[in-house]
């Protein structure tokens, strides 16, 4: 059990390991594939439907996909969707498409693509009841745990409820749903769509993790993404923050729009302990990265009554998920 507050904030990294993408490669798969992807289903519907011609579409698939590869190599779909706003319903239909085929296709435990980095079955073992009873279920809500996501994919949610059922050989699907209920998953950028049970959906209004997509679906969906441009929901998450004892900050690459979406370097203090990977990141940025959190929390701290002047709780390691879960949970 968890029993320490803890939270856990997470960036592609920490889902790479089940076959999602990083910022990166989902640039590239909207790139190189989207075309292929959305067009047909797009022509499953009749012009008369849609209001225009399927070739006036196309046009502007082209013109979405010629125009974001000439950005930067660093460009995600997010930063080019906040400059080209008259490309969001393609921008976002890129990603719901990419991502719930990306539900579908992926892989846990045994067949993780990197096994090396799965870290939610050491989650779900650190998660579990003392005891062996049948009914040690009910314990669930007790963890004190609590996520942030940068994702839109809902592995985590899925994972959680279908391993944890499994363990309990199926017996009590409702009941250990209405634990993880107690559960909260945020995600900061929106999600694909709800997930039975997390945020008290009910189990018909779900939308099935990794569901077939069509053209209605697709449009259904398009609101569940959010393009946030301006950093007002930091306030929500920054409550988050302040409580825990421990922050766990897994495949993260440290963006300054997230940092700010997060508001984390206004609230951190010198009590809490900071946990961090930094793969993917040359020296420099992580020196640059542990300053900043070591003179946020310095500040945040001045008219406290603490005897450490110095910041000794952070953490910031060159491992992957797993490697720093399972030395610090």
């Amino acid at each position: 059990m968890i029993k320490e507050d803890t939270l856990f904030i997470l960036g592609a990294g920490a889902s790479m390991a089940y076959g999602f993408p990083s910022a990166q490669d989902l640039r590239m798969k909207i790139i190189g594939e989207f075309r292929d992807s959305y067009i047909p289903i797009h022509k499953t519907m009749n012009k008369h439907e849609l209001g225009y011609d399927h070739y006036e579409e196309e046009e502007r698939v082209e013109k979405f996909i010629k125009q974001y590869e000439g950005t930067p190599r660093k460009f995600t779909i997010d930063d080019f969707l906040k400059y080209n706003t008259e490309y969001k319903k393609l921008g976002k239909s890129a990603i719901i498409l990419n991502l719930l085929n990306e539900e579908k296709d992926s892989n846990f435990d045994e067949r993780s693509k990197e096994i090396e980095s799965d870290w939610y079955s050491h989650l779900i073992i650190i998660m579990m009841p003392e005891s062996y009873e049948p009914d040690s279920y009910k314990e669930l809500s007790n963890n004190r745990v609590e996520f942030i996501t940068f994702n839109y994919e809902r592995s985590l949610e899925y994972y959680l409820l279908d391993r944890i059922k499994r363990i309990y050989n199926n017996n009590y699907e409702k009941e250990i749903a209405e634990q993880l209920k107690h559960i909260k998953i945020h995600h900061v950028y929106g999600k694909l769509g709800p997930l039975y049970p997390f945020g008290n959906v009910k189990q018909d209004c779900e939308l099935e993790y990794g569901h077939d997509v069509s053209f209605p679906l697709l449009v259904e969906l398009l609101d569940n993404i959010k393009i946030i441009e301006n950093y007002e929901s930091a306030k929500k998450f920054q409550e988050i923050i302040k409580g825990k004892k421990r922050i766990f900050i897994l495949g993260f690459s440290f963006d300054d729009n997230n940092l700010k979406n997060l508001g984390i370097e206004e609230v951190i203090t010198l009590d809490q302990k900071i946990y961090a990977t930094t793969k993917g990141l040359n020296s420099e940025e992580v020196e640059k990265i542990e300053y900043r959190f070591f003179t946020a929390a310095k500040r945040n701290s001045y008219n406290k009554t603490m005897g450490p002047t110095e910041f000794h709780n952070l953490f910031f390691e060159d491992s992957n998920c797993l490697e720093l879960v399972e030395k610090y949970l």
